[in-house]
């Protein structure tokens, strides 16, 4: 005899809460409206699910759009740091120079 896997009727609800929770873990915010009255369970459950669906796309966008930020601040950084390494030589060859003029 096959063993079969119960549906947890509640699980869409953990679902969505667990969506809400890794959204606030991420900084994101989750706004909720006032809740509705489904005509069956049916739909509550896929209005749950497609809650989840949605808040779960924001954190995903999110956490790319973040670590695309997060790349080009580090290549940001090293660049102003060859930028600075590129004046301090060039202004140093310029005193040289300028020394050498002089004499």
């Amino acid at each position: 005899m096959k063993k079969q896997k119960l549906y947890n009727k509640d699980n869409g609800k953990a679902q969505l809460e667990k969506a809400k929770a890794d959204a606030a873990t991420e900084g994101v915010t989750v706004t909720e409206e006032a809740e509705k009255v489904q005509p069956s369970i049916a739909a509550a459950e896929a209005d749950n699910k497609a809650q989840t669906a949605e808040i779960n796309t924001v954190v995903d966008n999110y956490k790319k759009a973040k670590a695309e930020y997060e790349a080009k601040s580090q290549e940001i950084t090293l660049i102003e740091k060859r930028n600075a390494e590129a004046e301090a030589a060039s202004k140093k060859q310029a005193e040289e120079y300028n020394s050498q003029q002089a004499a």
